[in-house]
């Protein structure tokens, strides 16, 4: 019994590793993905908008790009957990 616990172990601790490896990845990138999820939003609006944004508060910067880092990273660990379960 104790080698299926050091098993799970194993496993969550994977899990564990490549979500934060996939998150560093995305964080070092994610000026690139933010363009990316927002493009489609720039060129449907008209071409008198400006391409900037506006922060209304200092952090909103730092948890906007660390949201977007995270959910990428759990969206590309869903078939990997899947794999592991």
């Amino acid at each position: 019994m104790y080698h299926y616990f050091l098993e799970l172990q194993n496993r969550v601790l994977y899990l564990l590793v490549f979500f934060f490896l996939i998150f560093t990845l995305n964080y070092y990138y994610k000026e690139a993905l933010f363009y990316f999820l927002v493009k489609p939003v720039f060129f449907s609006a008209s071409k008198e908008l400006s391409y900037y944004f506006i922060y209304t508060n200092i952090t909103e910067v730092f948890f906007t790009y660390f949201k977007i880092s995270v959910l990428i990273a759990f969206y590309v660990l869903i078939p990997y957990t899947a794999i592991q379960v």
